[in-house]
């Protein structure tokens, strides 16, 4: 459970269970393209899990995400503008949070965004 860990988030210890060791690809939640010699997150989706605190901006990391799905949750604080860096993301859901603050200019002016709710 690192990568929720390290986002700033937490879970109940019974979610996510799997979240251990260094390829994420196998993890519950996490969808993958995998090349011949590499992985890369392409989808997280972490709706309705009960995750609590703040959505971190290591997430920017994660650079071929298109689609981060967080809804659902106890999530506070503002969307960190890291996220921006995301230059493949196409779908982000965060409604359904206890989050705020505006959006981010550069993720809201972002062109390859197509879904922000």
């Amino acid at each position: 459970m690192g990568l929720v860990r390290q986002a700033g988030a937490s879970a109940p210890d019974s979610v996510l269970t799997d979240w251990a060791g260094n390829d994420p690809c196998g993890w519950t939640k996490v969808m993958c393209d995998t090349w011949i010699t590499t992985s890369c997150v392409r989808e997280l989706n972490l709706t309705n899990l009960k995750l609590q605190g703040t959505i971190g901006a290591e997430l920017a990391a994660l650079t071929d995400l298109t689609v981060l799905d967080l809804s659902a949750n106890s999530l506070q604080g503002a969307l960190p503008a890291e996220l921006a860096r995301l230059g493949h993301l196409k779908h982000l859901n965060v409604k359904s949070n206890l989050l705020t603050g505006p959006i981010p200019a550069d993720l809201e002016q972002s062109t390859k965004l197509e879904e922000l709710i």
